[in-house]
């Protein structure tokens, strides 16, 4: 199985709208339903405070649909995911800093995540299916 993340900018785009039991993400990229179904998703927002943006751990999922728009953006969707009551503080976290540099700061889109970054990452969002180095 692998992991991928998406940034969702709320000052932007608003909150999230997932709910729990009921998973999304948005994306720009083309994706292709080979790569991305069955495999994890993990949302983590960003928002402008002052100077600074305050990053979130939102939520991750596993995607059993896939949603194409009309202006060529995808809806990555799932059921089986795991979504804390309120998203997890991540600015200091030490996986954040590295998905940044992985990811250049989140603009690659959707992208893959380290296999080392996930038992930490399920960790600090609670989501114990992938705690005990499942990924």
């Amino acid at each position: 199985m692998k992991h991928y993340c998406q940034y969702h900018k709320i000052h932007e785009h608003g909150r999230p709208t997932s709910t729990q039991g009921s998973f999304l993400a948005y994306t720009d990229k083309k994706v292709k339903d080979e790569t991305y179904l069955g495999q994890v998703v993990w949302l983590v927002s960003g928002e402008r405070q002052g100077g600074k943006t305050a990053y979130l751990l939102e939520s991750a999922f596993i995607v059993d649909s896939i949603e194409r728009l009309p202006d060529n953006r995808a809806i990555l969707r799932g059921s089986d995911g795991y979504m804390p009551l309120r998203p997890t503080p991540a600015r200091f976290a030490t996986w954040l800093r590295t998905l940044q540099e992985r990811t250049r700061r989140f603009q690659n889109g959707l992208s893959a995540i380290p296999a080392e970054l996930i038992p930490e990452m399920a960790s600090a969002l609670g989501w114990k299916k992938f705690q005990a180095n499942e990924a």
